[in-house]
């Protein structure tokens, strides 16, 4: 059993630690909810984003805050709730 829980914190350290890269090197990050958007929608946005080299991310907000915390930005925590999306740019801030 205690292998398991092993296990299972590495694999949620590792995710940390992967957002927290993704957060490091993006130009722009946004926290976004994605309830009532259709499926179609979802496609849509997904194929528009990647178009625009902007990666987007369904992520537990749990796993959001750690790694936003421990870069030092506590203040996205109130933000962290319900659904959440992310999307991180690499190349343009704005797009």
């Amino acid at each position: 059993m205690t292998a398991k829980i092993n296990k299972q914190l590495q694999k949620k350290q590792e995710l940390v630690q992967s957002i927290k890269q993704k957060i490091e090197k993006s130009k722009s990050v946004v926290l976004a909810s994605f309830n009532g958007l259709t499926v179609e929608e979802d496609t849509a946005l997904r194929r528009d984003l990647r178009e625009k080299n902007i990666e987007y991310k369904v992520l537990k907000n749990s796993m959001i805050k750690r790694a936003f915390n421990e870069l030092g930005y506590n203040e996205f925590d109130v933000s962290l709730a319900g659904t959440t999306s992310v999307a991180f740019s690499y190349e343009d801030e704005v797009a």
